[in-house]
């Protein structure tokens, strides 16, 4: 029916990658049948190419691109855009791109805060570049939530495998009906229909049903939880305030369906020292338990981290968890100034391993990036931030310590990743029981 032209669209790249798309089967073709058809020799070349490239126009995804802007690029004989902005956008992408300047200049200034939230406290130590980041800068990296969708869902991803396996572990560690929380989860509509789903539910099931008899032979659990707050006054004038959940009789105890990885041993160990210096009475001691690195539906492995009481007596417990209190604060004080090269996972490999007598460096590699595949700390979206790209472990070792990072209480290690990392896992190393079950 086309008379003058016809236009056929395809998306030639993908939105997001920007990796290459084959066009849909009838499109193809119809480029094939063009090169066999019609030769097409360039005006001033000799040799011929093929004529769809006479005939096909890439559009570039970005309007900034430096194609929309030249003439005859895009099929006709002038410009494509006519935007000043992008054009400004253009004109600077085609510089020549100098090195990237360090993310700050220099440090911030401390926080101005007689307060220090124990919930703050805690998300520092999970991840302290993110901490650093929202709290300091108010900037959020890789925070934009999922779409819904409303495709027939044919199997869980990772994500909600662990989103269903935390639902149910919560309802079945409280004491509810695990049979009940399945069938509310079948109703939500969430997990696949029929045998898929009913498979995926158990393969989860088994998991949480193996930490919660874990859970059950802990003899605390036995006692109702509750939350006990914490108002701790440090040595310098400022106080920790805030709630430490789970507390069943004088341990905290608390189960996660996820790997029991560095961050929730760092906030069971934040939480066992914030209570043992609010109450040293209790003579509090913490349970945390997750799966164990190999753990499956089929054999699921469980991981247990034990803190103990830190002494005897009233006044033992206080001293000694006043001290790792201030430890840990002096840290967030530190990191709340900077983006500190200190990474959970990575900094407790290197620390484990110098107390193993290992190479830290091998180990710290491991946790940080891998050659094969964007899985390691390198890849979180704040990391990225901060270094621009992925970076290896050997620029991080660069660093130096600084001013006020040696004395008491510092570890002699040479660069600042590792003092900073066994400064703040040498106290939990020392005083953990981990052990898989």
């Amino acid at each position: 029916a086309a008379i003058d032209h016809l236009v056929i669209t395809f998306e030639g790249h993908d939105q997001h990658l920007n990796q290459p798309r084959p066009p849909a089967v009838p499109v193809a073709e119809l480029l094939d049948v063009v090169d066999r058809t019609v030769r097409w020799l360039p005006p001033g070349e000799d040799d011929e190419r093929p004529a769809r490239q006479a005939v096909l126009v890439e559009h570039p995804l970005q309007p900034f691109h430096g194609n929309n802007f030249l003439p005859g690029r895009l099929g006709g004989p002038g410009p494509w855009r006519f935007d000043r902005l992008q054009l400004d956008g253009a004109r600077a992408a085609a510089r020549p791109r100098s090195d990237r300047p360090r993310f700050l200049s220099e440090r911030l200034a401390p926080l101005d805060d007689r307060v220090v939230p124990l919930a703050s406290l805690v998300r520092f130590l999970e991840h302290p570049v993110r901490a650093f980041l929202r709290t300091r800068l108010g900037f959020y990296s890789g925070e934009v939530p999922e779409p819904l969708s409303d495709a027939l869902s044919l199997e869980l991803g990772p994500l909600e495998r662990w989103s269903l396996g935390d639902r149910l572990l919560a309802v079945a560690a409280a004491g509810g009906d695990l049979d009940k929380a399945v069938a509310a989860e079948q109703g939500r509509g969430l997990v696949p229909p029929g045998a898929l789903g009913r498979a995926a539910i158990e393969e989860v099931r088994s998991v949480v049903a193996a930490l919660v008899a874990q859970l059950e032979a802990v003899p605390q659990a036995n006692e109702p939880g509750r939350p006990l707050e914490v108002n701790v006054a440090l040595p310098d004038g400022r106080v920790v305030v805030g709630s430490v959940p789970g507390v069943h009789d004088a341990t905290v105890v608390r189960a996660v369906y996820s790997k029991l990885g560095a961050k929730h041993r760092l906030r069971g160990w934040a939480h066992f020292v914030a209570l043992s210096a609010a109450h040293p009475e209790l003579a509090p001691g913490a349970v945390t338990l997750g799966q164990a690195e190999g753990s499956s539906a089929d054999r699921p492995r469980l991981r247990l981290q034990m803190l103990p009481a830190l002494g005897a007596g009233e006044q033992a417990v206080r001293a000694r968890a006043l001290g790792l209190l201030v430890q840990l604060v002096d840290l967030f004080d530190r990191g709340m100034r900077e983006p500190l090269p200190l990474y959970c996972a990575t900094s407790a490999a290197w620390a484990e391993a110098v107390r193993q007598g290992e190479n830290a460096q091998d180990r710290a590699r491991q946790r940080w990036s891998s050659p094969y595949d964007e899985r390691g700390e390198a890849y979180d979206p704040e990391h990225l931030a901060v270094f621009g790209t992925s970076v290896d472990l050997e620029r991080l070792l660069a660093e130096a310590p600084i001013d006020g990072e040696a004395g008491p209480g510092w570890p002699s290690e040479r660069t600042r990743l590792g003092r900073l990392a066994v400064r703040l896992w040498g106290p939990v190393l020392d005083h953990e029981e981990l052990c898989e079950l």
